[in-house]
């Protein structure tokens, strides 16, 4: 155990523990706050916190979750047990981010997730040294955040993220206004998501005054309470402003900041407070990390999209015939489709697999790719792998998983003979037969190593003695009414990456 950092602090000085097993940080820690004016005390692990607070009258434990000896909740359970009375916070990682909850409920004030700057620190300690109480206190709050935490964890969406987020806040803080704001971490890169109530809505010198506050806590990355009443200047509150308290919090992730929310209630109204402050750091440090981890789920998907995009352009970088193939079959088929009535999303699905149905084709030797000749046995064996291995490569991006089918299946033969499956009529999902009829129709009128291009009117011909064998005959029906003037459709150019189709 490490001796306090602070000889004879004055009779009202605050004290704090801090537990913490690494001596780096226990060590940065102790000084930072003893330059803060608090007296501090240090403890290696929960074993030794217990021993020191068993002999000192300390305010607030400062504390990690993982430590030898005796964790974090181990530590806070027997603080309890022996009716131990400081507020304590947790010091966590999104690793244990489960586990401070639990905290929460077992009594615990609050939680600061690593990493994060010394002035996050300070705001969350002096906050809670000034609000007299901690959570376990109010056993209806800990249930609050419990379900607030549970209706988190259920999204897959940043948008459903900030509406659970503004509904509990609503329920639970009574504003007369709200606004969400988004943000890149700049303070001159703000965005309006959400503004609720007049003094918000209606207001301009409300919503001026607003975006300054706004502006001033995503620069300093702490959370205000703003109003006459909180002792705070009048001119905080301007002429004009109908307000009489404002709180305004950032929403503070590991990466960065993703919002600032701002609540307010109007002249006459009950002040908020420090205390509701708190909470709504509480919900804001909730929400944060399922904003973080669907963020970074929907770049990993984008760059992923590009990443299989790029494999489709090396496809027909091979081959010199078949450059535009894919952009021509991705346009085909969604005008077929239109002609088919298929729902919009289908329409989406057929254009990016337009894209990407040939992609397996990345793993063909170029000599069979551009073989001037018919292929032998043997290498149309080889030339039969690429759906697999296309599929293969599709699978490994979540949002094109509507996709996979579609580049799997569009070998099939209506009848059954062809690959990789074998499947036959209805077995074939009605998406890929359509787009196995506008490859086949692209592949006939476009110029190929092995054969000159046809006129539409030839292919029309090949498509229709192939009806009820290779290609499903209501398709390829439909698509010959859309070539009834015997001219190529007019299809717009495919840009950029697949949709993503979440």
């Amino acid at each position: 155990m490490t001796p306090p950092h602070t000889a004879m602090p004055p009779p009202d000085t605050r004290h704090i523990l801090i537990v913490e097993d690494e001596p780096a940080l226990r060590e940065a820690y102790a000084e930072a706050l003893g330059m803060q004016g608090y007296a501090v005390l240090t403890a290696a692990n929960g074993e030794d916190a217990l021993l020191v607070l068993e002999g000192n009258a300390v305010d607030l434990v400062l504390s990690d979750l993982k430590m030898p000896r005796l964790g974090g909740e181990e530590m806070l359970r027997e603080i309890t047990l022996r009716g131990l009375s400081p507020a304590v916070i947790f010091l966590t990682g999104y690793g244990t981010i489960e586990s401070a909850v639990n905290c929460l409920k077992l009594g615990a004030a609050d939680y600061l997730l690593k990493p994060f700057d010394m002035l996050q620190l300070f705001k969350k300690i002096a906050l809670e040294l000034a609000s007299g109480s901690c959570l376990r206190s109010k056993g209806g709050r800990v249930r609050e955040i419990e379900s607030f935490s549970e209706r988190l964890r259920g999204q897959n969406d940043s948008a459903e993220v900030f509406k659970v987020l503004l509904t509990q806040v609503q329920r639970t803080l009574a504003p007369q206004a709200m606004a969400l704001f988004s943000c890149s971490g700049q303070a001159g890169a703000l965005s309006p998501l959400f503004l609720w109530g007049p003094s918000f809505r209606e207001c301009p010198q409300t919503r001026s005054w607003l975006l300054e506050k706004v502006a001033l806590v995503l620069g300093q990355c702490g959370a205000m309470v703003l109003g006459p009443q909180m002792g705070k200047r009048v001119e905080d509150l301007r002429e004009g402003v109908r307000l009489g308290s404002a709180a305004v919090v950032p929403i503070v992730g590991m990466r960065g900041v993703y919002g600032v929310l701002a609540l307010g209630r109007d002249q006459g109204s009950t002040p908020y407070t420090r205390e509701d402050l708190r909470m709504l750091n509480v919900y804001t440090g909730h929400a944060a990390p399922f904003l973080e981890s669907i963020l970074s789920s929907q770049r990993f998907r984008g760059i992923s999209a590009e990443v299989v995009t790029s494999y489709a352009q090396a496809v027909e970088a091979k081959d010199i015939y078949t450059r535009g193939h894919s952009e021509r079959v991705s346009g085909y088929a969604t005008l077929l489709g239109q002609a088919l009535g298929v729902a919009d999303r289908d329409l989406e699905i057929l254009r990016t697999a337009g894209i990407l149905h040939d992609i397996g084709k990345i793993g063909i030797p170029d000599g069979i790719l551009n073989k001037p000749s018919g292929l032998t046995p043997e290498e149309f064996e080889i030339m039969k792998r690429h759906p697999v291995v296309g599929r293969d490569i599709i699978s490994r991006v979540s949002s094109l998983e509507e996709v996979v089918p579609l580049v799997y299946h569009h070998h099939e033969w209506f009848n059954g003979q062809g690959y990789p499956t074998g499947s036959s009529g209805a077995d074939i999902p009605l998406l890929a037969r359509i787009l196995s009829v506008a490859d086949g129709f692209e592949a006939l009128t476009s110029i190929r190593s092995y054969h000159e291009a046809m006129t539409v009117s030839q292919a029309k011909q090949v498509l229709s003695e192939g009806a009820g064998r290779q290609w499903d005959p209501e398709i390829v029906d439909a698509w010959i009414w859309q070539l009834r003037d015997d001219t190529l459709p007019e299809i717009s150019e495919f840009k950029g990456a697949p949709l993503d189709l979440r």
